[in-house]
């Protein structure tokens, strides 16, 4: 809405009627939040039952014992901590010395995500959007459109579109591809909980993503260029150029030099039957082991074709509703 709050599951979930500034549950809510704190890893037992958490609280080594359940809901950071606990190829965590729990290949591949592609135009200096926080204004806004390739369903989201105005006053047509064919995947490097994975999106690493990204400029591109100059004649596509887009091996080359990725990443701890497709069960429970479950993006089957923030509330509702109910 105009004078409305973009809403997060920080001002959603964790509001004063939730919680206290210093982390605390209120009105009888059993809840703790502790700040300034990073997991490390999940302690298990010796019939592989997940009894609790390490974690590093204000730069001290801390462990936290469970009764019932622990449950994972790191994002991005999900797989590693599941590797780092001993869940993984074995390949991999032989290699990082870490004691294996349950080997499971699955974790951290299949990795999906949106890339970033941008188009850029030139604008009319006189054209004003003002006031510049609202929402309506020139410049601001989206499209969910079908993805143009020959033979896609007319029918299904497969590109979104939306339009931004640049500090250099400059019009970027940002796209994203919404039902990417090409999977990435995420490794530790050692067993060292504080350094970076190793992640590979893989953008466009399935050809039809390439082919698809090309039709998007050749047609909604091309098409937008030609209703803005129709428009005002100030309003010229300058990256890529339209010699760039009639060109395929110089799109090719564009398209490949201007890839940005997104926070979009989902389905590294997929969802699936069982452990020879994926790493939990429909309700996030982690195969191989007992009383863990991983509530988050990260068990996403698919990539979803819109942002990602919608399916972690559907996750986490889910499984939630699943806990309440005793399963």
């Amino acid at each position: 809405m105009p004078d409305g709050q973009r809403e997060s599951a920080d001002t959603a979930f964790l509001s004063p009627d939730v919680m206290t500034v210093s982390g605390q549950g209120v009105n009888e809510r059993k809840l703790t939040v502790y700040y300034n704190s990073t997991a490390l890893r999940v302690i298990f037992d010796n019939e592989k039952r997940a009894i609790g958490v390490e974690f590093l609280r204000a730069g001290k080594c801390v462990r936290a014992y469970v009764r019932r359940k622990v449950i994972v809901s790191a994002g991005i950071n999900s797989p590693q901590l599941l590797m780092l606990s001993g869940i993984g190829s074995s390949d991999i965590l032989d290699k990082a010395g870490i004691p294996i729990v349950f080997h499971n290949p699955n974790v951290g591949m299949n990795l999906t995500t949106h890339s970033a592609n941008t188009a850029t135009f030139t604008t009319n200096p006189n054209d004003k959007a003002l006031p510049a926080n609202d929402p309506f204004a020139l410049y601001t806004g989206g499209a969910f459109l079908p993805d143009p390739t020959p033979g896609s369903d007319p029918n299904r989201r497969g590109v979104q579109i939306i339009g931004q105005i640049d500090s250099n006053g400059m019009l970027n047509i940002v796209f994203f591809l919404l039902e990417p064919k090409s999977r990435g995947s995420v490794k530790i490097q050692n067993y060292d909980p504080l350094k970076i994975v190793l992640a590979d999106e893989g953008f466009l690493n399935n050809p039809a993503d390439l082919e698809s990204l090309k039709t998007v400029y050749k047609i909604y591109i091309r098409n937008i260029a030609a209703e803005l100059l129709k428009i005002d004649p100030k309003y010229q596509l300058v990256s890529p150029t339209l010699d760039t887009i009639n060109d395929n091996s110089k799109l090719e080359m564009y398209i490949k030099n201007n890839l940005a990725p997104t926070h979009h990443v989902q389905g590294t701890l997929r969802m699936a039957p069982n452990e020879k497709s994926g790493v939990v069960d429909a309700r996030g429970h982690v195969f191989g082991v007992q009383d863990l479950i991983v509530a988050d993006d990260s068990i996403a089957p698919f990539v979803s074709d819109g942002n990602t923030s919608a399916p972690a509330f559907f996750i986490g509702a889910n499984i939630a509703d699943h806990l309440l109910a005793g399963h």
